[in-house]
Parts: C-alpha cells; sequence; structure tokens
C-alpha cells in the first residue's frame, strides 16, 4: 500500500452515473493509496485547496472550480472530465493550463480534449464490471407486466432531455408496434424529481395516445437499478451524444441487448457484433443548451433503424441472445476490475514520481 496522499473532488452528494463513477475511482485510489480523501466538488470553490500530492478533479468541466484556485495550489492536479461534444469550448481553455494532466472515461472524450491542449490525455475508465447476480426481486416490486417485452430508456432529466432524445426511443417504439399492441411496451424511466416538470407535460404529450407506453417517476437506489436492469428486455439510447454511456454499458453486463447511437461516447464498448448500431447524421445545436454552445454537434439518430431493430429484437430470438451474450462477454473483459485497477495503478505510480520531482509553482 502506497502512502502517497490523494485528494478526490467530486459530486460525492450526487444520486446519479457520476457518482456511481466517482465510487469506482474512490475504490480504485483506496487499492491505491492509504491516504485517500472524497471532497466535494461543489464545496471546492468555497476553501483554499488542500496541499497534498495528488488532486483528482472528477466531473464535468461547467463544474470545476475557477483557474486561479488552482494555479496557486502547489499539487499535481488531475482533471478527470465527462464531456458529451467533439469540440471543448474556449471557455474551457484556461482550466486547461492549469491542471498537469486529464483522465477521460471514453477515447471521445479524450480526442475533443486533446484538440484544444498540449496537457496529457489519459484514457482511464473507471467503470468496473459486477458479477452476474439473480435480481433481488420480482417484476412485481416495480409493478412492471409480467408476460411483456420490455424496452426501457432510463434518464436524470438534469443530464439534458435534448442530449438524451427520450422523444426519438418513443417515435421508434411507435413507428414498431401499435399503440395497442399488448405484448410490448417501452417504459420511460425518471427520477421523482421530475414529475410534474414541464419536461415532463411535454414528454407526456409525445407519449399520448399509446396504451404501451409508461413514464415512470421513481428514485431508485443503486440495488434497485441493478435489479430494474435485470428485470427487462432491451435497454434504449438513441443519445445525441454521451460521454460514456453508463447506462448502456450497465445493461450491457446484465446481458441486455442494447439499440443505441453509433456515436460518441458508447463507441469504445458498443460494436456491430455486440449491440444494436444506429446510424446518424451530425447537425448543429441552433441554440444555446445548458452547457452547450450554439454549433455543437449533435447526432441525429435514424428512427427508422431504431424501430426495425426493435422489432427484429422481439420476434428473432436467436439474434436476441447473440447481442445479449457478446455483449456481456465483451464488457466483463473490458471492464474487469482487475483490468481497470492495474491501469489506475500504474498511472498513479509514475504521477507519483512526477510529483515528488516537480518543482512547486
Amino acid at each position: 500500500m502506497n502512502d502517497c496522499s490523494i485528494n478526490c473532488y467530486g459530486l460525492k452528494n450526487f444520486v446519479g452515473g457520476l457518482k456511481g463513477d466517482l465510487d469506482n475511482l474512490e475504490a480504485a485510489l483506496r487499492a491505491y493509496s492509504s491516504s485517500v480523501v472524497l471532497l466535494d466538488l461543489m464545496e471546492a470553490h468555497k476553501a483554499p485547496v488542500q496541499q497534498v500530492d495528488v488532486n483528482i478533479w472528477h466531473g464535468a468541466p461547467h463544474l470545476m472550480p475557477p483557474p486561479d484556485l488552482l494555479a496557486a495550489c502547489a499539487c499535481y492536479n488531475i482533471a478527470y472530465w465527462f464531456w458529451e461534444q467533439p469540440v471543448l469550448p474556449a471557455k474551457y481553455y484556461a482550466l486547461c493550463n492549469v491542471v498537469q494532466e486529464f483522465w477521460v472515461a471514453s477515447s471521445f472524450i479524450k480526442e475533443s480534449i486533446e484538440q484544444v491542449t498540449k496537457t496529457p490525455v489519459y484514457y482511464l475508465p473507471s467503470w468496473v464490471a459486477k458479477e452476474q447476480r439473480l435480481p433481488m426481486v420480482g417484476r412485481d416490486y416495480f409493478e412492471l407486466a409480467p408476460d411483456k417485452f420490455i424496452f426501457l430508456m432510463m434518464y436524470d432529466a438534469t443530464s439534458c432531455r435534448l442530449r438524451k432524445n427520450p422523444d426519438a426511443v418513443i417515435k421508434a417504439f411507435k413507428l414498431a408496434f401499435p399503440p395497442a399492441d399488448e405484448r410490448v411496451q417501452l417504459l420511460i424511466k425518471l427520477k421523482k424529481s421530475g414529475l410534474g416538470s414541464q419536461e415532463a407535460r411535454d414528454l407526456e404529450k409525445v407519449v399520448a395516445g399509446s396504451e404501451n407506453i409508461k413514464i415512470i417517476y421513481e428514485n431508485f437506489s443503486d440495488q434497485e437499478v441493478d435489479a430494474f436492469l435485470a428485470l427487462v428486455d432491451v435497454v434504449v439510447s438513441l443519445h445525441r451524444a454521451e460521454g460514456f454511456g453508463r447506462v448502456l454499458v450497465e445493461a450491457q453486463q446484465r446481458g441486455k441487448p442494447v439499440i443505441c447511437t453509433n456515436w460518441s461516447g458508447n463507441t469504445d464498448f458498443t460494436t456491430k457484433e455486440n449491440a444494436c448500431l444506429v446510424d446518424y447524421t451530425l447537425q448543429e445545436l441552433q441554440q444555446p443548451w445548458g452547457p452547450y454552445e450554439a454549433g455543437a454537434l449533435w447526432a441525429e439518430p435514424d428512427i427508422r433503424q431504431a424501430a426495425n431493430y426493435m422489432e427484429r429484437l422481439v420476434n428473432d430470438p436467436a439474434f436476441y441472445c447473440a447481442k445479449a451474450t457478446r455483449g456481456r462477454a465483451d464488457i466483463m473483459t473490458k471492464f474487469s476490475k482487475e483490468r481497470v485497477f492495474s491501469a489506475i495503478t500504474k498511472r498513479l505510480q509514475e504521477v507519483k514520481q512526477i510529483a515528488e520531482t516537480r518543482t512547486p509553482r
């Protein structure tokens, strides 16, 4: 066990994909060092950064503390960023100049950062595949129909509906199946906080008239999410952009076929052999949306192709099993605990040597 002192800043009180990734990163760090402290990224700007060997800043660029706060720190600063666009906006360039290196969860993010900075960028996904487990509950726990073939789209409304693109999933499902087809069901899973919001009202209008589409507003624990994924049949993500694609990788780990846009972060692990990849065209965002600037590139997925995949997965058991089996096997290899922890440990050993010889700012 190493005594390298590491402060890891992240969204420690967040419920969602970034928190799950942060938990895995923390576990990998603790496997390397006996001196790891997890701190709240959202509180970092309120106090001077503590002097340790290494600081790791885990989150999206727009959540980072100001550049001058990092510049005043003599520590070795690593930015572990998630980003969903092929180019990093100019407003983040100053941050790029005050960290010593980047860690990223996908090749897509790596390329977007490398275009705008000479600071080294390392591909080090921290997501760890879990061993297969039986679901702790049955479909009745979630009030799911026991005999329907269930498609699922699950996302956090704070992640930007425009980017996650549930409307495309609903349109594809409607193309594939009549409104009264009782064999199948599409579930759109949101958090309770979305209930009654304008986004929810807009989404409900898109769903209106389809008896086999249901929106679920619930907050699930990590264990419940795991069980929920195990109980559905297919997971769909017709995203316009993904930094990594956590829900997709979790679904494949669970042995569930996935239908997804063949663009951005998920293409590191979704392939034509293990997933139903949907073609797309790239279009520019016409106006700013959240952290994304006008002119940013979005993928518009081929809804007809997605609908065809839905139909085939329902009607072709051999095709279904082939995607499910290959997807799980690939995930268990690519994101094994041994492989992920080994890569992070190796880089931390190199960082420690660099940090020990650096001249303080």
